[in-house]
């Protein structure tokens, strides 16, 4: 019978969590299992402690093979590094002050940065208007070819590193054809943490000027644009809000979308509402 790595849930739940990208890269297993022994069972601290040692030491080994002109060693290690980073970033979240995480924070998206610019072709960091700030990602493409290909934005859930959808969703769309676009949206990581914006119920507002954005972009066919959203996001891109979130123009751009859990909820929860109250009193929980 398997036995649980944790007794406490949110450590085992993470745990798997990370285990299940090992076959992207995202990780290696005997420096994974290393960091799980370490860690006393439920003790936020001690978690934080392992995977930012580790994180810290393969990004040693990424800085080393870069400097050595070992692109390829580089990137991979980088990739490790940035997995075991955003593992110690999400509970840090919950247990640090703010100054404390805004270091750790900078040090995961550090390491992400120079595994996509190690990339053939390297990442395109992109800033998306909105209101009156940006929207902050990357869009990756198969080839800098200059052709227009069909793309698929993922959509992270809730305040958990969208980094985490690069192994195993982004990298999978390059290799079959597509470009893929990752980005933080209000409430998620860097707009939370760097600039205390939080999340709001009528994602169409979010999704709308990413949409724009792209469809202006040489690389991509504005026809063929998919949403996808993974956990929390599967609320915010149900199939029913398809015309919420095309483009704002008088041809709009086609956008389909698809979401995880499929076709369970059809609206958003009502605690939701409590992210952006849209009075001075905010609402009730459920």
């Amino acid at each position: 019978m398997f036995e649980k790595f944790f007794a406490d849930h949110s450590f085992d739940f993470e745990t798997r969590s990370l285990f299940g990208d090992i076959h992207y890269g995202a990780g290696d297993i005997g420096e994974m299992l290393t960091a799980v022994a370490n860690i006393e069972d439920g003790n936020a601290t001690s978690w934080v402690k392992e995977w930012r040692e580790l994180a810290e030491r393969i990004q040693q080994i990424g800085q080393t093979s870069l400097a050595a002109g070992h692109k390829v060693s580089a990137r991979n290690a980088y990739l490790r590094a940035v997995y075991y980073a955003a593992s110690f970033v999400f509970v840090a979240a919950t247990e640090n002050p703010a100054p404390q995480l805004e270091a750790l924070f900078a040090s995961h998206r550090e390491c992400f940065d120079q595994h996509v610019s190690l990339l053939d072709p390297p990442a395109i960091p992109i800033a998306v208007p909105y209101e009156d700030t940006e929207l902050r990602g990357y869009l990756f493409v198969p080839a800098a070819d200059g052709v227009a290909r069909p793309t698929v934005i993922l959509n992270n859930g809730s305040d958990a590193a969208f980094t985490f959808l690069w192994p195993g969703l982004g990298q999978p769309g390059l290799d079959r054809g597509y470009n893929t676009v990752i980005f933080d949206g209000p409430g998620q990581q860097s707009m939370l943490f760097q600039r205390n914006i939080p999340f709001r119920p009528d994602w169409e507002h979010v999704i709308t000027p990413l949409v724009d954005f792209l469809s202006d972009r040489a690389e991509v066919d504005a026809s063929k644009i998919v949403l996808y959203g993974t956990s929390q996001a599967g609320y915010w891109v149900p199939e029913r809000r398809r015309s919420s979130i095309a483009s704002r123009r008088s041809s709009p751009t086609r956008v389909s979308s698809t979401s995880l859990p499929a076709g369970r909820r059809t609206s958003l929860p009502r605690w939701s509402r409590c992210w952006k109250p849209r009075t001075k009193k905010a609402s009730p929980r459920a």
